[in-house]
């Protein structure tokens, strides 16, 4: 039932949108700390999801869902403000440095953890809301939503609106949150004490990561799985040296480039069992 559920996709969309899109990096370490960021990101939030549901569903459904969205989205996200907060006052307790360093340390770690909790809390409550709204048979496109669907038809563009929605997660998916879950994943396995090439390496990195996850998802919709081979021996070709030379570097390369074939293919997974 949910393949053909347009709410879950259209409420999975809004959330990649906000949290990865619509908030940056600065937005996200801020809302934490800040009580007016985190205001204003969960009302961005709140609008764009609305905004989206409204183009395609009645208005009581789509009021309803995005205040349910809203305020779980809110809730979860104050349980992170308050642990931020709690951090920062023991940390105000302490005037060693070493100690400091220590508490912050073990606050980090949590860090990826939280983060994977996080959103897998903000898919299963979308799941559930759109399951609900599907068993009761409350999903129904209103005026805009069917004029915007028979208008896509009309291109013949030969893909489904709802496959095109399930492509444009994927596309989401695989470029800001996988760079952010695999750096998370992935930030305590190399350390370069250049700083110059810890730079190069960093903004190199994303978009080569990025190119790649896009190429591995078009190979696997292709059915050319061998192809994938072939842009995983290019891309380690040109990291030959630095891998030989640094063991640990031949580490976090290895567990990076995993994270991000397996990212691409569970994406790809995903929409096709949902």
């Amino acid at each position: 039932m949910m393949h053909d559920n347009v709410l879950f996709w259209l409420l999975l969309v809004a959330h990649l949108l906000n949290d990865f899109y619509f908030q940056n990096e600065k937005m996200a370490e801020e809302k934490l700390k800040k009580p007016k960021v985190f205001l204003a990101h969960n009302v961005i939030y709140a609008l764009c999801s609305g905004v989206l549901l409204f183009l395609f569903i009645g208005l009581p459904l789509a009021l309803t869902v995005t205040l349910l969205i809203a305020a779980s989205h809110c809730g979860i996200d104050c349980i992170k403000f308050f642990r931020e907060q709690k951090k920062v006052k023991i940390l105000a307790k302490q005037d060693d440095d070493a100690k400091k360093a220590e508490i912050t340390e073990k606050f980090d770690l949590k860090s990826t953890r939280i983060f994977v909790i996080d959103q897998c809390l903000h898919v299963a409550i979308i799941s559930i809301i759109a399951y609900i709204c599907a068993i009761n048979n409350w999903i129904a496109l209103n005026s805009v939503g069917s004029w915007l669907i028979s208008t896509y038809n009309n291109l013949q563009i030969g893909v489904s609106p709802k496959d095109f929605l399930k492509l444009f997660f994927v596309g989401l998916i695989i470029w800001r949150p996988a760079n952010i879950l695999i750096r998370e994943l992935n930030k305590k396995q190399y350390a370069d004490n250049d700083d110059t090439n810890k730079n190069q390496y960093k903004n190199a990195g994303k978009i080569i990561g990025t190119t790649e996850r896009i190429l591995v998802v078009v190979m696997i919709l292709l059915k050319q799985y061998a192809s994938i081979g072939l842009i995983f021996t290019a891309k380690t070709i040109t990291r030959y040296n630095k891998i030989s030379d640094e063991p640990a570097f031949a580490e976090y390369y290895l567990v990076g480039t995993l994270l991000s074939v397996l990212i691409a293919i569970l994406s790809v997974v995903f929409v096709n069992m949902i």
